[in-house]
């Protein structure tokens, strides 16, 4: 609901959890191809809000749903394993960050769950994994407004963003890096029309049209992005691999 406070100095390069959320619920019906889903969050802004978004998505593609909710703060989601074991779903969605996504994981895993598991942004984090035990986390899906490319593989600026950055920090890029780097180049490219004021720069963030690392950065009147794909990761061991943009992407 940010872009709706009506706030003067107002841009954003990620879309809200609107897009993420449908973009994640679309892949599960589509990719997945998942009837049955159990959707699971903790209650928070974020963590409700994306679940909620996701269980809309999986509704109008025809997927049926039970949501359940754990506390943030709990170790033990022995409650939530024994709703979710009978229910037998074909995935299952966690709306939520990694550290109760991998304890959840685990202990779904150990309960004897096989379910496709799916999260947000606030999963894409090898402590998903290192949290669920490691190869419990194996075949894992995490949906991201996010270009993660350590490869380079995506397109080409991002192949050469990839490049400067590990011969700048030594590091691949970590979640959002690249995103930071677009919205440092909006700024620059408003500064470049002459502006030098905050208020002169704003005016020309609305009028800012160029192609970035992650996307064309463009803004809507509201300060909203104008376009942006959800991406989807794959988990192995610690590691998540780029699976491709949600729409497109396919999954064995």
């Amino acid at each position: 609901t940010l872009a709706e406070k009506g706030w003067k100095y107002w841009h954003r390069i990620l879309p809200g959890d609107r897009i993420q959320g449908t973009g994640i619920g679309e892949f599960i019906t589509r990719a997945v191809k998942a009837k049955k889903v159990f959707v699971i969050h903790d209650n928070q802004d974020y963590s409700k809000g994306i679940a909620d978004f996701v269980t809309a998505a999986l509704k109008s593609g025809g997927a049926a749903t039970e949501t359940d909710v754990i506390d943030p703060q709990g170790s033990d989601y022995a409650s939530t394993v024994n709703k979710v074991k009978p229910y037998a779903p074909d995935a299952i969605f966690y709306g939520g960050y990694y550290a109760q996504a991998g304890r959840l994981l685990k202990q779904l895993r150990e309960g004897g769950v096989t379910a496709r598991f799916l999260s947000g942004d606030g999963s894409l984090d090898a402590g998903l994994a290192k949290g669920a035990g490691g190869s419990n986390a194996d075949g894992a899906i995490v949906g991201c407004p996010c270009l993660v490319d350590p490869t380079g593989e995506a397109n080409e600026k991002s192949k050469k963003f990839v490049e400067a950055y590990q011969a700048k920090f030594k590091i691949p890029p970590a979640i959002y890096a690249a995103e930071g780097y677009d919205s440092a180049n909006a700024f620059i490219e408003a500064i470049k029309t002459g502006a030098t004021d905050g208020e002169k720069i704003n005016t020309a963030l609305s009028a800012v049209d160029i192609a970035g690392v992650t996307k064309q950065i463009k803004f809507g009147p509201n300060g909203e992005p104008a376009g942006g794909d959800i991406f989807v990761y794959l988990f192995k061991g610690q590691a998540y691999s780029l699976l491709g943009r949600a729409a497109e992407a396919t999954v064995s």
